[in-house]
Protein backbone atom coordinates (compact mmCIF):
# COMPACT_ATOMS: atom_id res chain seq x y z
CA UNK A 1 0.00 0.00 0.00
CA UNK A 2 2.79 2.40 0.87
CA UNK A 3 4.54 1.98 -2.53
CA UNK A 4 1.25 2.82 -4.28
CA UNK A 5 0.78 5.94 -2.15
CA UNK A 6 4.36 6.92 -2.80
CA UNK A 7 3.90 6.48 -6.57
CA UNK A 8 0.69 8.52 -6.43
CA UNK A 9 2.51 11.27 -4.56
CA UNK A 10 5.35 11.31 -7.07
CA UNK A 11 2.94 11.50 -10.01
CA UNK A 12 0.94 14.26 -8.33
CA UNK A 13 4.10 16.25 -7.68
CA UNK A 14 5.19 15.79 -11.30
CA UNK A 15 1.82 17.12 -12.49
CA UNK A 16 2.13 20.13 -10.18
CA UNK A 17 5.65 20.88 -11.45
CA UNK A 18 4.55 20.49 -15.06
CA UNK A 19 1.63 22.83 -14.45
CA UNK A 20 3.97 25.36 -12.84
CA UNK A 21 6.19 25.29 -15.93
CA UNK A 22 3.35 26.09 -18.31
CA UNK A 23 4.08 29.38 -20.04
CA UNK A 24 1.03 31.66 -20.15
CA UNK A 25 0.36 32.45 -23.81
CA UNK A 26 -1.62 35.38 -25.13
CA UNK A 27 -2.53 35.63 -28.82
CA UNK A 28 -4.07 38.83 -30.17
CA UNK A 29 -5.49 38.90 -33.70
CA UNK A 30 -7.42 42.11 -34.47
CA UNK A 31 -8.64 43.54 -37.76
CA UNK A 32 -10.45 46.36 -35.97
CA UNK A 33 -8.79 49.75 -35.47
CA UNK A 34 -7.78 51.50 -32.27
CA UNK A 35 -5.22 51.62 -29.47
CA UNK A 36 -3.87 48.59 -27.64
CA UNK A 37 -2.28 48.94 -24.20
CA UNK A 38 -0.39 45.96 -22.72
CA UNK A 39 0.63 46.25 -19.06
CA UNK A 40 2.07 43.79 -16.56
CA UNK A 41 0.18 41.89 -13.88
CA UNK A 42 1.64 39.69 -11.15
CA UNK A 43 -0.87 36.82 -11.39
CA UNK A 44 -2.00 34.71 -14.32
CA UNK A 45 -5.59 34.99 -13.10
CA UNK A 46 -5.62 38.68 -14.02
CA UNK A 47 -4.13 38.22 -17.48
CA UNK A 48 -6.16 39.05 -20.56
CA UNK A 49 -8.67 41.76 -21.32
CA UNK A 50 -9.18 44.48 -18.74
CA UNK A 51 -12.91 44.48 -17.99
CA UNK A 52 -12.99 48.23 -17.54
CA UNK A 53 -11.73 48.90 -21.05
CA UNK A 54 -13.34 45.95 -22.81
CA UNK A 55 -14.90 46.73 -26.17
CA UNK A 56 -17.98 44.99 -27.52
CA UNK A 57 -16.05 44.44 -30.73
CA UNK A 58 -13.23 42.54 -29.02
CA UNK A 59 -13.70 39.03 -27.63
CA UNK A 60 -11.64 36.72 -25.47
CA UNK A 61 -11.40 32.94 -25.11
CA UNK A 62 -9.20 31.22 -22.53
CA UNK A 63 -8.46 27.50 -22.64
CA UNK A 64 -5.58 25.11 -21.98
CA UNK A 65 -3.65 26.61 -24.90
CA UNK A 66 -3.78 30.13 -23.49
CA UNK A 67 -5.78 33.29 -24.07
CA UNK A 68 -7.00 34.36 -27.50
CA UNK A 69 -8.22 37.90 -28.13
CA UNK A 70 -9.90 38.61 -31.45
CA UNK A 71 -12.82 40.23 -33.27
CA UNK A 72 -15.52 38.77 -35.46
CA UNK A 73 -15.01 39.11 -39.24
CA UNK A 74 -18.09 41.30 -39.61
CA UNK A 75 -16.47 43.89 -37.30
CA UNK A 76 -13.32 44.31 -39.40
CA UNK A 77 -12.18 47.91 -39.85
CA UNK A 78 -14.51 49.15 -37.10
CA UNK A 79 -13.06 51.27 -34.28
CA UNK A 80 -12.68 49.53 -30.92
CA UNK A 81 -11.29 52.57 -29.06
CA UNK A 82 -8.64 51.87 -26.42
CA UNK A 83 -8.37 48.27 -25.26
CA UNK A 84 -6.18 47.33 -22.26
CA UNK A 85 -4.69 43.85 -21.93
CA UNK A 86 -2.89 42.48 -18.86
CA UNK A 87 0.26 40.40 -19.34
CA UNK A 88 1.59 37.96 -16.72
CA UNK A 89 5.36 37.74 -16.19
CA UNK A 90 7.07 34.84 -17.92
CA UNK A 91 4.52 34.61 -20.70
CA UNK A 92 4.53 34.70 -24.46
CA UNK A 93 2.65 37.28 -26.49
CA UNK A 94 1.92 37.18 -30.19
CA UNK A 95 -0.11 39.90 -31.83
CA UNK A 96 -1.25 41.21 -35.19
CA UNK A 97 -3.04 44.53 -35.60
CA UNK A 98 -4.15 46.73 -38.47
CA UNK A 99 -4.42 50.42 -37.58
CA UNK A 100 -3.66 51.95 -34.19
CA UNK A 101 -0.93 52.56 -31.65
CA UNK A 102 0.37 49.71 -29.48
CA UNK A 103 2.20 50.07 -26.15
CA UNK A 104 3.84 47.55 -23.81
CA UNK A 105 4.76 48.49 -20.24
CA UNK A 106 6.41 46.78 -17.27
CA UNK A 107 6.32 43.01 -17.73
CA UNK A 108 8.63 40.06 -18.42
CA UNK A 109 7.59 38.17 -21.53
CA UNK A 110 8.58 37.40 -25.09
CA UNK A 111 6.74 39.61 -27.58
CA UNK A 112 6.29 38.85 -31.26
CA UNK A 113 4.00 40.59 -33.72
CA UNK A 114 3.22 42.98 -36.55
CA UNK A 115 1.50 46.35 -36.89
CA UNK A 116 0.22 47.53 -40.28
CA UNK A 117 -0.04 51.20 -39.32
CA UNK A 118 0.62 52.76 -35.92
CA UNK A 119 3.30 53.66 -33.40
CA UNK A 120 4.81 51.06 -31.06
CA UNK A 121 6.28 51.80 -27.62
CA UNK A 122 8.00 49.35 -25.25
CA UNK A 123 8.90 50.52 -21.74
CA UNK A 124 10.66 48.28 -19.20
CA UNK A 125 9.80 45.10 -21.06
CA UNK A 126 12.18 42.26 -20.22
CA UNK A 127 12.32 39.51 -22.81
CA UNK A 128 12.82 38.64 -26.45
CA UNK A 129 11.12 40.97 -28.92
CA UNK A 130 10.42 40.48 -32.60
CA UNK A 131 8.26 43.35 -33.80
CA UNK A 132 7.66 44.58 -37.34
CA UNK A 133 5.84 47.79 -38.30
CA UNK A 134 4.92 48.71 -41.86
CA UNK A 135 4.21 52.38 -41.17
CA UNK A 136 4.87 53.95 -37.78
CA UNK A 137 7.47 54.95 -35.23
CA UNK A 138 9.05 52.66 -32.64
CA UNK A 139 10.26 53.67 -29.17
CA UNK A 140 12.04 51.23 -26.83
CA UNK A 141 13.12 52.21 -23.32
CA UNK A 142 15.17 49.91 -21.09
CA UNK A 143 18.22 47.67 -21.32
CA UNK A 144 16.36 44.38 -20.78
CA UNK A 145 14.62 44.25 -24.17
CA UNK A 146 16.40 41.91 -26.58
CA UNK A 147 15.75 40.81 -30.16
CA UNK A 148 14.84 42.95 -33.16
CA UNK A 149 12.43 45.79 -33.88
CA UNK A 150 11.95 47.12 -37.41
CA UNK A 151 9.84 49.65 -39.25
CA UNK A 152 9.58 50.07 -42.99
CA UNK A 153 8.46 53.69 -42.79
CA UNK A 154 9.06 55.52 -39.52
CA UNK A 155 11.56 56.69 -36.93
CA UNK A 156 13.13 54.66 -34.13
CA UNK A 157 14.14 55.96 -30.70
CA UNK A 158 16.04 53.74 -28.26
CA UNK A 159 16.50 54.88 -24.66
CA UNK A 160 19.24 53.19 -22.60
CA UNK A 161 19.35 50.09 -24.82
CA UNK A 162 21.78 47.17 -24.85
CA UNK A 163 23.57 45.61 -27.81
CA UNK A 164 21.18 42.66 -27.49
CA UNK A 165 18.51 44.76 -29.24
CA UNK A 166 18.78 45.33 -32.99
CA UNK A 167 16.70 48.10 -34.54
CA UNK A 168 16.30 48.93 -38.23
CA UNK A 169 14.33 51.45 -40.24
CA UNK A 170 14.12 51.38 -44.02
CA UNK A 171 12.95 54.99 -44.27
CA UNK A 172 13.37 57.13 -41.16
CA UNK A 173 15.77 58.32 -38.48
CA UNK A 174 17.48 56.36 -35.74
CA UNK A 175 18.18 58.00 -32.40
CA UNK A 176 19.81 56.40 -29.35
CA UNK A 177 19.74 58.14 -25.96
CA UNK A 178 21.71 57.25 -22.83
CA UNK A 179 20.82 59.13 -19.66
CA UNK A 180 21.18 59.09 -15.87
CA UNK A 181 18.53 56.37 -15.65
CA UNK A 182 20.88 53.88 -17.34
CA UNK A 183 21.00 51.04 -14.81
CA UNK A 184 24.00 48.76 -15.59
CA UNK A 185 27.02 49.91 -13.56
CA UNK A 186 29.68 48.36 -15.77
CA UNK A 187 29.67 51.27 -18.18
CA UNK A 188 28.17 51.79 -21.61
CA UNK A 189 29.52 49.92 -24.61
CA UNK A 190 27.32 50.31 -27.67
CA UNK A 191 27.58 49.69 -31.41
CA UNK A 192 25.25 51.18 -34.03
CA UNK A 193 25.53 51.01 -37.81
CA UNK A 194 23.58 54.19 -38.61
CA UNK A 195 21.92 56.87 -36.52
CA UNK A 196 22.53 59.53 -33.89
CA UNK A 197 23.71 58.83 -30.34
CA UNK A 198 23.34 61.18 -27.38
CA UNK A 199 24.77 60.77 -23.87
CA UNK A 200 23.52 63.13 -21.17
CA UNK A 201 24.21 63.10 -17.42
CA UNK A 202 25.69 59.59 -17.54
CA UNK A 203 27.66 58.51 -14.47
CA UNK A 204 29.59 55.64 -16.09
CA UNK A 205 32.27 55.52 -18.77
CA UNK A 206 31.04 55.16 -22.35
CA UNK A 207 32.41 53.52 -25.47
CA UNK A 208 30.41 54.21 -28.63
CA UNK A 209 31.19 52.82 -32.07
CA UNK A 210 29.06 54.32 -34.83
CA UNK A 211 29.12 53.50 -38.51
CA UNK A 212 27.52 56.71 -39.72
CA UNK A 213 25.77 59.51 -37.84
CA UNK A 214 26.40 62.07 -35.11
CA UNK A 215 27.43 61.73 -31.46
CA UNK A 216 26.58 64.28 -28.78
CA UNK A 217 27.95 64.08 -25.24
CA UNK A 218 27.03 66.30 -22.31
CA UNK A 219 27.94 65.98 -18.64
CA UNK A 220 29.48 62.50 -18.51
CA UNK A 221 31.28 61.91 -15.21
CA UNK A 222 33.83 59.39 -16.49
CA UNK A 223 35.73 58.97 -19.76
CA UNK A 224 34.39 58.54 -23.28
CA UNK A 225 35.74 56.56 -26.24
CA UNK A 226 33.91 57.60 -29.42
CA UNK A 227 34.47 56.37 -32.98
CA UNK A 228 32.61 57.17 -36.20
CA UNK A 229 33.85 54.86 -38.92
CA UNK A 230 32.40 56.59 -42.00
CA UNK A 231 30.92 60.06 -41.62
CA UNK A 232 29.52 62.18 -38.81
CA UNK A 233 30.17 64.92 -36.29
CA UNK A 234 31.09 64.63 -32.60
CA UNK A 235 30.13 67.31 -30.09
CA UNK A 236 31.41 66.93 -26.50
CA UNK A 237 30.65 69.16 -23.52
CA UNK A 238 31.72 68.54 -19.93
CA UNK A 239 33.44 65.14 -19.58
CA UNK A 240 34.97 64.31 -16.22
CA UNK A 241 37.84 62.14 -17.41
CA UNK A 242 39.75 61.15 -20.55
CA UNK A 243 38.39 61.70 -24.06
CA UNK A 244 39.03 59.79 -27.26
CA UNK A 245 37.05 60.97 -30.29
CA UNK A 246 37.74 59.83 -33.84
CA UNK A 247 35.73 60.43 -37.01
CA UNK A 248 36.75 59.58 -40.53
CA UNK A 249 34.84 62.45 -42.12
CA UNK A 250 33.29 65.14 -39.95
CA UNK A 251 33.84 67.84 -37.36
CA UNK A 252 34.75 67.46 -33.69
CA UNK A 253 33.97 69.99 -30.98
CA UNK A 254 35.21 69.65 -27.39
CA UNK A 255 34.70 71.95 -24.44
CA UNK A 256 36.87 71.10 -21.43
CA UNK A 257 35.14 72.31 -18.25
CA UNK A 258 36.79 74.78 -15.90
CA UNK A 259 36.55 72.34 -12.99
CA UNK A 260 38.41 69.32 -14.30
CA UNK A 261 41.27 67.76 -12.34
CA UNK A 262 41.73 64.59 -14.40
CA UNK A 263 45.15 63.74 -15.77
CA UNK A 264 43.74 61.35 -18.36
CA UNK A 265 44.73 62.24 -21.94
CA UNK A 266 42.50 63.69 -24.65
CA UNK A 267 42.82 62.55 -28.26
CA UNK A 268 40.78 64.10 -31.06
CA UNK A 269 41.21 63.11 -34.72
CA UNK A 270 39.35 63.69 -37.98
CA UNK A 271 40.58 62.62 -41.40
CA UNK A 272 38.38 65.14 -43.22
CA UNK A 273 36.94 67.99 -41.17
CA UNK A 274 37.55 70.59 -38.47
CA UNK A 275 38.34 70.45 -34.76
CA UNK A 276 37.12 73.15 -32.40
CA UNK A 277 38.67 72.99 -28.92
CA UNK A 278 37.65 75.25 -26.04
CA UNK A 279 40.01 75.27 -23.07
CA UNK A 280 39.32 76.81 -19.65
CA UNK A 281 41.18 79.83 -18.36
CA UNK A 282 44.38 78.76 -16.65
CA UNK A 283 44.57 75.46 -18.54
CA UNK A 284 47.43 73.29 -17.27
CA UNK A 285 48.60 70.63 -19.67
CA UNK A 286 50.44 69.74 -22.86
CA UNK A 287 48.81 70.79 -26.12
CA UNK A 288 50.01 68.76 -29.08
CA UNK A 289 48.52 69.23 -32.53
CA UNK A 290 49.11 68.22 -36.11
CA UNK A 291 47.38 69.61 -39.19
CA UNK A 292 48.01 67.89 -42.53
CA UNK A 293 46.76 69.16 -45.89
CA UNK A 294 47.22 66.99 -48.99
CA UNK A 295 44.47 68.32 -51.29
CA UNK A 296 42.63 71.50 -52.36
CA UNK A 297 45.67 73.74 -51.95
CA UNK A 298 43.70 76.73 -53.23
CA UNK A 299 42.11 76.64 -49.76
CA UNK A 300 44.58 77.08 -46.95
CA UNK A 301 43.69 75.12 -43.84
CA UNK A 302 45.23 76.52 -40.69
CA UNK A 303 45.40 76.64 -36.92
CA UNK A 304 43.16 79.44 -35.62
CA UNK A 305 44.39 80.68 -32.24
CA UNK A 306 41.88 83.04 -30.61
CA UNK A 307 44.34 84.14 -27.92
CA UNK A 308 47.42 84.25 -30.16
CA UNK A 309 49.47 82.17 -27.73
CA UNK A 310 50.44 79.20 -29.90
CA UNK A 311 53.88 78.80 -31.44
CA UNK A 312 53.19 76.55 -34.40
CA UNK A 313 55.67 75.43 -37.04
CA UNK A 314 54.85 74.63 -40.67
CA UNK A 315 56.57 72.73 -43.46
CA UNK A 316 55.73 71.87 -47.05
CA UNK A 317 56.53 68.74 -49.05
CA UNK A 318 57.28 69.28 -52.75
CA UNK A 319 57.31 66.92 -55.72
CA UNK A 320 60.24 66.88 -58.21
CA UNK A 321 58.55 69.66 -60.18
CA UNK A 322 58.57 71.91 -57.14
CA UNK A 323 54.84 71.70 -56.57
CA UNK A 324 53.37 71.41 -53.08
CA UNK A 325 51.91 67.96 -52.43
CA UNK A 326 51.37 68.35 -48.69
CA UNK A 327 51.46 70.92 -45.90
CA UNK A 328 52.04 70.10 -42.26
CA UNK A 329 51.58 72.32 -39.21
CA UNK A 330 52.60 71.05 -35.77
CA UNK A 331 52.75 72.19 -32.16
CA UNK A 332 53.79 70.83 -28.79
CA UNK A 333 53.45 73.39 -26.03
CA UNK A 334 53.27 73.09 -22.23
CA UNK A 335 50.96 75.36 -20.26
CA UNK A 336 51.19 76.05 -16.51
CA UNK A 337 53.60 73.11 -16.04
CA UNK A 338 50.71 70.70 -16.59
CA UNK A 339 51.14 67.06 -17.60
CA UNK A 340 47.74 66.23 -19.07
CA UNK A 341 48.14 65.58 -22.80
CA UNK A 342 45.60 67.06 -25.23
CA UNK A 343 46.37 65.77 -28.70
CA UNK A 344 44.65 66.93 -31.90
CA UNK A 345 45.13 65.65 -35.43
CA UNK A 346 43.32 67.03 -38.48
CA UNK A 347 43.64 66.14 -42.13
CA UNK A 348 42.29 68.68 -44.64
CA UNK A 349 40.54 70.92 -42.14
CA UNK A 350 41.05 73.70 -39.60
CA UNK A 351 41.94 73.57 -35.92
CA UNK A 352 40.43 76.30 -33.75
CA UNK A 353 41.59 76.88 -30.17
CA UNK A 354 39.29 79.08 -28.10
CA UNK A 355 39.67 80.83 -24.71
CA UNK A 356 43.24 79.78 -24.14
Amino acid sequence: MKPILYLFSVLSLARIEAFAQIVPKVEVQLTTTGTLVFTGTKTNANAGLDAESASKLVKQITDDDGTKIFNSPENADKAHGTVAIKMADGGQLSFQTQVGNVSFTSFKADVRGTVASGNVALTDVSGQAQISVKSGNITVEGAETRGIVATQKGNITLKNPSNALVATTASGTMQVLFSATYLPKKGIEYRLERGDVRLASVTEAAKINLGEGNIEVENVQKGVDLTIEKMGNINIRAVGSGVKALTRRGNISLQIPAINSTNEPTWLQTDQGNINLTLPAGFAGILQLELVQNQEFATEYRVIDSANKLNTTSENTLNPAGEIISKRTTLRQVFANGSRLVRLRVKNGNITINQL
